[in-house]
C-alpha cells in the first residue's frame, strides 16, 4: 500500500511510540492516544540487544540511544552462593562486528522520554493523553474513534490491554509464579561495567548500569512474596542486595493469544505477547513488532493481508523467545546436582560457543 494512511494507536509506550514512528517514516499519519495524562517516568532498567538496536537505527535514533545507553563489556555469568565467575562473555568487543549493532543498558524512562520527544518533533505524528480507547466503532474500510475515521487500530496498550478481548476473548494472562524485585543502587565510588546474572537455588540476581546514570538496576527473581534480603547469597550479589533499600514488586506474567488481528484491530508489543524478562526480550519484541508492522503495511495488498502477514512472521519468532526465556530460569535458577553441572560446563565452554546459540536472536 503506498497511499498514505490515516492511523490511530492505543498506547504510548515502547510498542506505540516505535510504531508511530516507524509507520511515519512511510508517510503514514499516526495520532497515539495515551490513556495518561502525562508520560510516566517508570523507574526501571532495559537492555537493548542488537535486534532491538538496529531497528531504533533505521529510524534515525541511533545517536539518541548511545547518548542516554551505556555498553556493557561483557555479560557475566556468576555462581549466586559463592561470587564464582563462571562464564565471560565479551558483549562490547563482539555485537557490533557480530549482528550489526551495540548491545546498550539504559534507563527506561530515559528511552521512552528519546521517542517521545521524537515523535512530538515529527510532523506526522500526533499525541492526545489522557484517552482511554476501550471501545470503537467498524466502519467500512476503517475504524472509528470519538467520531473520527481512521485506516486501522494499534492495540498497543500493554499486558492489561483494554482492547484484547475484541480480538481474542479467550486470550490468557497467566500469572508466573514468581517475583521480579526490583530496585535501584547508587554506584558510589565503584564501576560496573558488565551485566552480572547471579544464579542461585531458586532464585538469581541481574545486576547492570542504567544508561550513563549513576545507577544500577537490580532485578531479584523468585518465589518468594517478601523483601529481598539475600539469604543464600554470597559475594558481591550479597552487598548489592542488601544494599538497595527501594524494592518494588513485579509479579510475572504472560500473555498467551492465538489471534492478534480481527479486521482493522491488530495488537503488538505486551499486549499481545507479553513474556517472562529471563532472555531481556520484552522491549526489543515490541520494537521489532513496530519494524515488521511498518513493513508489512508498506508491502501488502490490504492491511487485512498486512495484519495476516505480520502475525505468520512474528508468532513463531516470539515463541521462540518466550521459550528462551523460560529456559533461561531454568537455567538460572537450578539446584542441588543440576546447579553443579551447569557450573561446570558454564566455567568450561568457551564464551563464542555459549554466544552462538544466541545468533538466531541478535541477529535478527
Amino acid at each position: 500500500m503506498r497511499q498514505a494512511l490515516n492511523i490511530a494507536v492505543a498506547g504510548g509506550g515502547i510498542a506505540g511510540l516505535t510504531a508511530a514512528l516507524a509507520l511515519s517514516k512511510n508517510g503514514h499519519q499516526v495520532t497515539i492516544f495515551e490513556r495518561t495524562e502525562t508520560f510516566e517516568d517508570i523507574g526501571a532498567g532495559i537492555q537493548l540487544s542488537p535486534n532491538a538496536n538496529k531497528v531504533l537505527s533505521a529510524l534515525a535514533l541511533a545517536g539518541a540511544i548511545k547518548s542516554i545507553g551505556f555498553e556493557p563489556e561483557s555479560i557475566q555469568l556468576m555462581d549466586g552462593q559463592t561470587g564464582r565467575l563462571l562464564s565471560l562473555l565479551p558483549f562490547k568487543a563482539m555485537m557490533t562486528e557480530r549482528y550489526g549493532a551495540p548491545y546498550t543498558v539504559t534507563y527506561r524512562g530515559d528511552l521512552q522520554r528519546v521517542l517521545l520527544e521524537t515523535a512530538i518533533k515529527n510532523p506526522l505524528v500526533k499525541i492526545e493523553t489522557g484517552t482511554l480507547i476501550n471501545r470503537f466503532n467498524r466502519v467500512p474500510d476503517g475504524i472509528e474513534i470519538t467520531g473520527q475515521k481512521y485506516d486501522f487500530l494499534i492495540a498497543a496498550d500493554g499486558i492489561n490491554s483494554a482492547l484484547r478481548a475484541h480480538i481474542d476473548p479467550d486470550a490468557k494472562v497467566f500469572a508466573n509464579g514468581q517475583t521480579a524485585w526490583r530496585a535501584t543502587l547508587p554506584l558510589s565510588n565503584s564501576t560496573q561495567n558488565a551485566v552480572c546474572v547471579y544464579m542461585n537455588s531458586g532464585a538469581h540476581l541481574v545486576a547492570y548500569k542504567m544508561g550513563q546514570r549513576p545507577e544500577l538496576n537490580l532485578v531479584f527473581v523468585s518465589d518468594c512474596k517478601q523483601v529481598p534480603t539475600g539469604a543464600g547469597f554470597g559475594g558481591h550479589s550479597a552487598e548489592l542486595i542488601a544494599g538497595a533499600q527501594n524494592w518494588k514488586a513485579w509479579p510475572l506474567a504472560s500473555v498467551q493469544s492465538k489471534l492478534w488481528q480481527q479486521g482493522r484491530l491488530l495488537m503488538i508489543g505486551d499486549a499481545a505477547h507479553a513474556m517472562t524478562p529471563h532472555a531481556a526480550q520484552g522491549g526489543a519484541m515490541a520494537i521489532e513488532d513496530a519494524a515488521v508492522l511498518a513493513d508489512c503495511v508498506q508491502n501488502s495488498a490490504s492491511i487485512e493481508a498486512a495484519f495476516a502477514t505480520f502475525q505468520a512472521i512474528r508468532q513463531p519468532r516470539i515463541a521462540r523467545v518466550a521459550a528462551l526465556s523460560i529456559q533461561n530460569r531454568a537455567i538460572y535458577q537450578m539446584r542441588g546436582m543440576m546447579a553443579l553441572g551447569r557450573n561446570a560446563g558454564m566455567f568450561i565452554i568457551p564464551p563464542a560457543i555459549l554466544l552462538k546459540r544466541l545468533d538466531w536472536l541478535y541477529g535478527g
